[in-house]
């Protein structure tokens, strides 16, 4: 998405997983549990059903233009990978923002869900120029 803002104003809004439930519609919830690390609850709605999902992703990758998150969590179990990356770029006075999510597991796969996080995408391409101007 292009954001009609310097790199300095939208970088704050992407690499705090706390700032996303303000502008990404699937994020319902936040918890900082340190400087790179956050505990996530995703939800997804689907008519009177809804779906969700708590994470704990970590900040392992933080370059000016490259943010990644991954789950990694500490029970002792074998979970499916999430990877959150976000690549911001300069394009003029805008930056360009892509966002790009790598799910490995099955719960969250299927037409409708599909649809849910395709609506939510377009939502959070509202919101973030927005929350950033």
């Amino acid at each position: 998405m292009h954001v009609p803002a310097t790199v300095e104003r939208v970088r704050p809004h992407v690499e705090d997983l706390s700032c996303y439930n303000a502008w990404m519609p699937l994020v319902h919830s936040v918890e900082r549990v340190d400087s790179r690390t956050w505990n996530v609850e995703l939800r997804a709605k689907v008519g009177p059903f809804a779906r969700s999902k708590k994470l704990r992703m970590v900040r392992t990758v933080d370059e000016p233009s490259r943010i990644v998150f991954e789950r990694c969590e500490v029970d002792g179990k074998s979970h499916a990978p999430w990877v959150l990356a976000v690549a911001l770029q300069t394009e003029g006075s805008d930056t360009v923002v892509s966002v790009h999510l790598d799910y490995r597991g099955t719960l969250w796969t299927g037409g409708l869900l599909e649809k849910v996080l395709r609506d939510h995408v377009a939502v959070a391409k509202e919101r973030l120029p927005r929350i950033c101007a």
